[in-house]
């Protein structure tokens, strides 16, 4: 118990670094060899993101990304073992010591055991978040629309919420132990997830009786689970990823009230994930080997052609080191370093204050709302009751080629049906009798795009409409075209907005009427967002929610790109996404999304281009 301050101190000065490492080189390169080779195949969105890495070229730049984000993350968190382990033999070590054995614990990576780890450290160990957590992906988590697909499955959908979860922390508990072996015996993988199921067996039964050690780290694991799950509850915005510490970051500090709360956070939580892994990782150390036999040295004996590698790279960084500091004693060596410093600190907070927002903030129900059956005339009224601008709705063609709302492209999950929407007619389909799901307590019918369209005509003080074009792989042509003709028809094209995944769908639209609110609806992509949507003339960008980060806030609004973001739950988050700058929230809760807006308007004083969505809000 008296190294555990050690044990901690060393810790967090070790992680310390590790993320300024991350930040400054580990992330940049990797990521920088990702866009390279996305930038060389185009800009692909949505269902283009996988085909364009099914080249031996695209393969090969993914399992070269892999392995370098598997190497660093496998490498920081062997660092801190090693680290745990040494403080609590008593031992004392140097930074070089410490580093050049974690580097000789890299060879835990060879062989298949690399493609294994990097499923552990890369996927397992950041979806559970428990007991380790490394610089790169500190969490990962299905994106909310996952779960909000499942929820619309009553029991099924209800039940797969359950065991998508209980699978990925039962494969992390069994392989709980297997960093220990990896790091300080260099063990593969497979062989120290075996170590693991034994340590897992001796920690409950030892000598014949039974052992209470197993039940400490169970102790521990859900003492961790409870403690994230009541920061959670009190802190619900998403975390800065590294894609937010950009060349920007100073500027996002002086100008951005989101950023600011968010980085505080992210230092703070970042502290205390490391102080977590660090006393957990020395738990484990504890119960793997009671009688200490697992010692590690702080300088381990390098074998064969890795010693003499080895012996070279050490050699040469030494005299890099040497004639580094020789020249860091020079009285102008300083200067230059600190005027260098204070120029990219100037380069990196130059610029203007943010432009005018378009748009103030609109709110969207999706599909109208969760509290009626989705795409229903019943699902519009209540999210129009909710408080909603719009209501989001998916069109899709009918066999005789009328457009119908309805989202999924089969009528298995709404219907309890194994029938296409493209092999019925609009007749059979409004036909159809949707049973009550999720929230909603009355059975539905799917409306023609014809019916909403005359409802909103009925009444210039209905809400408006924001409808999402889903044509399939060989009628977008004929389903733009019917859209436009009912719209045209029934005059109501400035009360709607339009998207679609689909950009011919999404060109087609814009130059027939220009003067139409028309966007891009994207879910992912290849390269960088950011760096080619500004090629496309759209009035706005839609992104799913796991899209969004500070960088593409900052550079939309720079851009005059008004940016909405689907599916939204969360009221902390919803308030967070404002403040970065979106002005669309698209969510199945209006009335929340409501509450948020009204009270985020009320403190509110920023001007913009245009009072609602429109010609007027465009970018000049």
């Amino acid at each position: 118990m008296k190294t555990l301050p050690r044990t901690l101190w060393e810790v967090l000065k070790f992680e310390a670094v590790c993320k300024l490492l991350a930040i400054c080189l580990v992330y940049p390169v990797l990521n920088g060899v990702f866009q390279i080779y996305a930038a060389s195949e185009g800009l692909n969105f949505n269902a283009g993101v996988v085909s364009a890495f099914l080249s031996p070229a695209g393969l090969l730049v993914l399992l070269a990304v892999g392995a370098g984000a598997t190497a660093f993350a496998f490498w920081e968190l062997s660092t801190v073992i090693r680290i745990a382990a040494l403080t609590r033999q008593g031992d004392r070590f140097t930074w070089r010591q410490l580093w050049w054995g974690s580097l000789w614990g890299l060879g835990a990576l060879r062989g298949w055991s690399l493609p294994a780890s990097a499923v552990f450290y890369l996927a397992l160990v950041p979806l559970t978040a428990v007991g380790y957590v490394h610089t790169l992906l500190p969490t990962l988590a299905l994106p909310e629309f996952i779960y909000s697909e499942l929820r619309r499955y009553g029991v099924l959908g209800m039940a797969g919420m359950i065991a998508i979860p209980a699978l990925y922390y039962l494969l992390t508990a069994l392989c709980l132990y297997a960093p220990l072996y990896m790091s300080l015996r260099r063990q593969r993988f497979f062989a120290a997830a075996g170590q693991s199921l034994q340590v897992w067996k001796r920690s409950f039964w030892r000598g014949g009786r039974p052992a209470w050690q197993g039940w400490a780290v169970v102790g521990a694991c859900l003492a961790w689970v409870y403690a994230a799950t009541r920061i959670a509850q009190h802190w619900r915005r998403n975390r800065l990823d590294l894609v937010d510490f950009d060349s920007a970051f100073f500027r996002n500090l002086l100008y951005s009230e989101a950023f600011r709360i968010d980085f505080a956070y992210w230092v703070v939580r970042s502290a205390l994930d490391a102080a977590a892994m660090a006393l957990f990782i020395r738990l484990l150390l504890a119960v793997a080997d009671p009688e200490g036999a697992l010692r590690v040295q702080a300088d381990p004996a390098w074998q064969g052609d890795a010693a003499v590698i080895a012996g070279v790279v050490r050699r040469r960084l030494g005299r890099m080191r040497a004639r580094f500091l020789a020249r860091w004693q020079r009285r102008g060596t300083r200067i230059g370093a600190v005027a260098l410093c204070l120029v990219l600190l100037v380069w990196m907070m130059a610029g203007s204050a943010p432009p005018m927002l378009a748009h103030p903030p609109v709110v969207i129900g999706h599909r109208g709302c969760l509290y009626e059956v989705e795409n229903t005339l019943p699902a519009i009224e209540t999210a129009a009751g909710c408080g909603a601008d719009y209501a989001e709705i998916d069109v899709q063609l009918s066999a005789d080629g009328v457009p119908v709302v309805l989202h999924d492209g089969n009528l298995w999950r709404l219907a309890g049906q194994n029938l296409n929407v493209s092999e019925l007619t609009a007749d059979q389909l409004t036909a159809l009798e949707l049973p009550a799901t999720g929230a909603a307590t009355r059975a539905g019918r799917i409306p023609t795009l014809e019916e909403l369209l005359a409802w909103v005509a009925d009444d210039p003080a209905q809400i408006g409409l924001l409808v999402e074009v889903k044509p399939t792989a060989d009628n977008a042509a004929v389903l733009t075209g019917a859209i436009l003709e009912l719209v045209e028809r029934y005059g109501v094209g400035d009360r709607l907005m339009f998207m679609s995944q689909d950009l011919t769908s999404v060109n087609t639209l814009q130059a027939a009427h220009p003067e139409w609110w028309v966007g891009y609806c994207a879910y992912g992509s290849t390269g960088d967002l950011d760096e080619g949507i500004w090629k496309y003339d759209v009035d706005f960008l839609a992104v799913e929610e796991s899209m969004v980060s500070n960088r593409l806030a900052r550079t939309a609004r720079s851009q005059g790109l008004p940016l909405y973001v689907w599916s939204v739950y969360d009221s902390d988050k919803m308030l967070q996404y404002l403040q970065m700058g979106v002005v669309g929230l698209i969510t199945d809760f209006p009335d929340i999304a409501r509450d948020v807006v009204d009270g985020y308007r009320a403190g509110d004083t920023a001007p913009y281009r245009a009072q609602t969505p429109g010609g007027a809000a465009r970018a000049a």
